[in-house]
């Protein structure tokens, strides 16, 4: 997985962590789970090693709920042409 290069993950004066769009300016703040995601994509990662990097985190509280929860996260990340494979 790729992160589009319009995008770049970033803090706002108010210390959140958010994806701001260059050209558009505009921006989402991101809770710690989405950023965690992010992070990993920017590092090149493969679903499965993200898979397994959100079950060493998270730990018991991982579940087969959580994956499908990332699979929809991912979705709507390639929807917007925020990621690509």
């Amino acid at each position: 997985m790729i992160l589009n290069t319009m995008y770049t993950l970033s803090r706002d004066l108010n210390g959140a962590d958010i994806l701001v769009n260059f050209q558009t300016g505009e921006s989402v703040e991101l809770n710690p789970t989405a950023l965690f995601i992010l992070r990993q994509i920017e590092m090149g990662i493969t679903r499965e090693e993200l898979s397994k990097r959100l079950k060493e985190t998270c730990g018991e509280t991982f579940s087969e709920t959580s994956e499908a929860e990332i699979d929809d996260f991912l979705d709507l990340l390639r929807i917007n042409h925020l990621i690509w494979e």
